[in-house]
């Protein structure tokens, strides 16, 4: 893990290295993580054929939730307002070492090269890392795609490092909740995690474990998972395995892990209600 960190604080940020326990997903196409979400259960297929996933409780961008850290570059550059929260070096350090010690630990990791801004007089070189493909997907169509000769010599200005599964603990890491987007300019370092639930509505219910969530995509990726039977849910129709290594079998039926049932099919058919309400707008018109 030392070795991690030195080579995060270094900048060499080698695809091959950096997180050598891990299998490295590097450059995939589209399309193979498109696969990949759809493997995993992360995802649906539109009718146009693009990739949908749901985002769980946090439906849009949280920007109570971003964080500058507070240092000698940004003390008196950054105008401070309820978009660029400021938090102590000491808790983003603490922060990006939990992050990598849970990244370091994963089986498999998403690694893409890119670049942000069109121009290419401005243009600056990133690496974003991923814990799951379609975060990866997601910065693949976010930023520019280096051509073949430019990946040869690729050399990152700035580390995106993003997990779902890490969740902050706002008394050590000085986050608002236990989600987050953290920037540091001094280290050219941007943290990214925080998200999942079951057991109940949010404010009742809890995040999906980790362990869990690692089991479903490990049994994807392995092939486990499709040995084995495949139910249609009753409200969403989303194909639910019947099991999964790894996986208790009421967290693999949602309504379940509610301790209110009727409470969970009012939940469902009310989302499910807000779905078609939303997809109206997309609907051709007649006239």
């Amino acid at each position: 893990m030392k070795n991690l960190k030195n080579k995060i604080n270094s900048g060499r940020y080698k695809p091959g290295n950096l997180f050598p326990k891990s299998k490295v997903y590097y450059q995939l196409p589209v399309s193979r993580l498109v696969k990949q979400s759809l493997q995993i259960r992360q995802g649906i297929l539109s009718d146009s054929g693009a990739l949908v996933i749901s985002t769980g409780k946090f439906t849009g961008r949280s920007p109570a939730d971003k964080f500058i850290v507070k240092d000698e570059e940004t003390a008196a550059t950054v105008d401070r307002n309820k978009f660029n929260n400021p938090v102590p070096e000491g808790c983003f350090l603490l922060l990006r070492s939990a992050l990598l010690d849970y990244l370091d630990k994963q089986i498999h990791i998403w690694v893409r090269d890119a670049f942000a801004c069109a121009n290419p007089a401005l243009r600056l070189p990133f690496r974003i890392v991923n814990e799951e493909p379609r975060c990866n997907h997601f910065a693949a169509n976010m930023f520019i795609a280096p051509s073949a000769k430019e990946l040869k010599g690729f050399d990152p200005e700035w580390l995106v490092l993003e997990a779902p599964g890490l969740f902050a603990d706002p008394l050590i890491h000085g986050t608002r909740q236990s989600n987050f987007t953290v920037v540091s300019f001094k280290r050219k370092t941007i943290l990214i995690g925080g998200t999942g639930w079951t057991g109940g509505p949010y404010g009742t219910g809890s995040r999906i474990s980790i362990a869990h969530t690692r089991a479903i995509i490990n049994a994807a990726l392995d092939g486990s998972l499709a040995k084995t039977v495949f139910l249609p849910h009753p409200v969403f129709g989303l194909q639910i395995p019947e099991s999964c290594p790894g996986i208790p079998q009421d967290m693999l039926k949602p309504w379940r892990t509610w301790p209110d049932k009727e409470q969970y099919d009012l939940a469902a058919d009310a989302l499910a209600g807000k779905f078609s309400e939303n997809y109206k707008q997309y609907e051709t018109s007649n006239v």
